[in-house]
C-alpha cells in the first residue's frame, strides 16, 4: 500500500442502511473518487444506485477458504450497473465486487483506461492476488502527461479505500529478496557495483535493477542512471533471439552491431534467447527493455530496483 502519513477522514455510506450490505467510502476533502463496496447477493440493489450508471473501474474479488491468495479479476467500463450484472452471470469465482466511480473532471475514457491498466501492473507487481485476467489492459500510446499524473493521484485514493475495507491487493505480501532467483540477481548487482562503469556514468548516482519475463524468469539485469535516464544493460542479460518488426530502426542497428561484434552468443540454458557478453549502454528504459525482449516495452514499467517497484512508480509518481 502507497503510503501517506497525512491526517484524512474518511466518510462511509450505507444506501440500504445495512453495514454487511453495499457500503461506498470517499474522503471528506478533494475526494476524486467514490468506491463502493457490493456482496454479490446484492447486485440488483447496486442497480438502483444512481452510481450503477456511471463509468469506472472494478475489482471482483473471491473469499478464500484457507490460506491461499484471494483471485482478482479487475476491468473497467461506461456502465458499471450492466457490466457487473454481466459478470454476475459469467464469472463464478467472485463474492464481492468493488466499484471505483469517477468523479469531477476525471470522467474520460483515458482515465478510464490508464486506471485499468496502472491496477492491473500494481496487483501483479504486489502478488497479494491471483490475478484473473488474460491481458494487462488497454494501452493508449497518445495520452498526454497530464492524465497520468491525474491517475496517479486517483490510484492513491483506490489503494487507501481498498484498504479501509480490508482488501489491500495492491500491498507487496512478500519480498523480492525472499525470492531465490531475484536474491541472487540483487546480490550479485550489489556486490559487483565497483567504478568498472566510470566510463558509462562518471560519479552520476546509479540504482541497480532488473527486469523479468512473463514467466518470472530474469531476463535483464543493470543500473538506472538516475540523472540522465539511461540504462547500463550488464554481460549475462538475456537478449531475444526474435525480433519484431515494429522496432525501432535504431535499435535494430544497435542489436546488429552487438551480433556483429560477437557480444551475443547463444544460451545454453534457453534457445530463444542470446547472452550478452559485455556491457552496454541504452539510452532509455524502454530501449535496453525492447533489446532484452525482441519488442517494444515501456521500460519504465519493466526495469524494478531491488525493493521491486518499477521505475514509474520511483522516478515519475511523486
Amino acid at each position: 500500500m502507497i503510503q501517506n502519513n497525512r491526517p484524512k477522514t474518511i466518510q462511509i455510506y450505507l444506501p440500504f442502511g445495512n453495514p454487511s450490505g453495499i457500503r461506498a467510502a470517499e474522503t471528506t476533502i478533494n475526494s476524486n473518487i467514490r468506491l463502493i463496496e457490493i456482496p454479490r447477493a446484492e447486485i440488483d440493489a447496486f442497480g438502483r444506485l444512481k452510481e450503477a450508471d456511471e463509468m469506472g473501474i472494478y475489482f471482483l474479488l473471491d473469499e478464500p477458504l484457507n490460506a491461499s491468495k484471494p483471485k482478482l479479476y479487475i476491468g473497467q467500463t461506461r456502465d458499471l450497473g450492466k457490466r457487473l450484472k454481466q459478470h454476475e452471470e459469467k464469472k463464478r469465482f467472485w463474492s464481492r465486487a468493488f466499484a471505483v466511480v469517477l468523479k469531477n473532471n476525471f470522467r474520460t475514457l483515458d482515465h478510464l483506461y490508464h486506471l485499468e491498466k496502472m491496477s492491473i501492473e500494481r496487483a501483479v507487481a504486489a502478488g497479494a492476488c491471483v490475478l484473473d485476467n488474460a491481458n494487462s489492459g488497454s494501452q493508449n500510446r497518445h495520452m498526454h502527461d497530464s492524465i497520468r499524473w491525474d491517475c496517479e493521484d486517483i490510484f492513491k485514493e483506490i489503494d487507501m479505500l481498498m484498504a479501509i475495507f480490508n482488501q489491500p491487493v495492491f500491498a507487496h505480501i512478500k519480498s523480492l529478496l525472499t525470492q531465490p532467483d531475484v536474491a541472487e540477481t540483487i546480490n550479485g548487482l550489489l556486490e559487483n557495483k565497483t567504478d568498472k562503469f566510470s566510463d558509462f556514468a562518471g560519479d552520476k548516482e546509479q540504482i541497480a535493477v532488473f527486469c523479468r519475463s512473463k514467466d518470472k524468469a530474469i531476463r535483464g539485469k543493470g543500473y538506472f542512471i538516475v540523472s540522465t535516464k539511461q540504462i547500463i544493460l550488464l554481460k549475462d542479460s538475456m537478449i531475444r533471439k526474435q525480433v519484431s518488426a515494429t522496432l525501432p530502426i535504431g535499435w535494430l542497428k544497435n542489436r546488429q552491431k552487438w551480433l556483429e561484434n560477437g557480444d551475443l552468443s547463444d544460451s545454453n540454458s534457453d534457445s530463444e534467447y542470446y547472452v550478452l557478453q559485455s556491457d552496454k549502454l541504452c539510452d532509455t528504459p524502454s530501449m535496453a527493455a525492447a533489446l532484452v525482449f525482441g519488442n517494444n516495452r515501456n521500460g519504465w514499467q519493466y526495469w524494478r530496483t531491488i525493493e521491486g517497484k518499477t521505475l514509474d512508480i520511483v522516478f515519475r509518481s511523486k
